[in-house]
């Protein structure tokens, strides 16, 4: 899947920028993939879920919370979902507009009112992130914003070229390097490899649990 985008989008219009990506996206109809629907959305949703009321969190934020769908299907006392694309947000907003644990923000620079939650979460973001300076600044958000846990949900491997708005990324040593205070107590491979289930019910990404240790 991700290679026939890479030789659909191939010889087209310059890419120009994740942020301006996805609002083009959302704004044209589009959604935040298949890894927000069906079993992949399931599992990731338990997976939270679970941790969620296991360790007594309050709030989550979630960093790149797209068109809701994922969040969708999250059960936690209260929730507010960051993204770039207003398109999205608007579309949050509206959807969730009666559930009071739910609150969606525009997000364009460093996280609002320097909020602290105790669980941080990003779902498929990170290989989105092409630029360097827009990574580097999304992963100051996604720790700099939690007073304990980070869950990040992607791949791990820098390998390969998949179309302008993936790039893989080798990001655990990056958060080493960046957050030592983070230490990952966690990973969950995925149940549903790509690689045996396909680009519609599978995935390469995978569960990574960070947690803040005490000085």
């Amino acid at each position: 899947m991700l290679r026939k985008l890479w030789r659909r989008f191939k010889g087209k219009r310059a890419f120009e920028g994740s942020s301006n990506y996805w609002e083009n996206r959302y704004k044209s109809g589009g959604n935040s993939g298949s890894g927000s629907f069906h079993q992949l959305a399931a599992f990731k949703a338990a997976f939270l879920n679970e941790f969620v009321q296991k360790h007594a969190i309050t709030s989550v934020a979630e960093w790149g919370c797209g068109d809701g769908n994922q969040s969708a299907l999250f059960n936690f006392p209260n929730y507010v979902g960051y993204d770039v694309s207003k398109t999205a947000i608007s579309q949050c907003q509206e959807r969730f507009k009666g559930d009071s644990s739910r609150q969606f923000e525009l997000i364009s620079g460093t996280r609002p009112n320097g909020l602290l939650f105790p669980l941080t979460i990003s779902l498929d973001v990170i290989y989105h992130l092409v630029e360097d300076d827009v990574y580097t600044h999304y992963l100051h958000n996604l720790f700099g914003s939690s007073s304990r846990f980070v869950i990040v949900y992607s791949n791990d491997n820098a390998h390969g070229e998949y179309g302008p708005h993936v790039r893989p990324r080798n990001f655990t040593p990056d958060v080493q390097r960046l957050f030592p205070a983070f230490h990952l107590i966690e990973h969950v491979p995925a149940p549903y490899p790509l690689e045996q289930w396909g680009p519609e019910r599978g995935s390469w990404s995978e569960f990574f649990v960070y947690e803040r240790q005490s000085d």
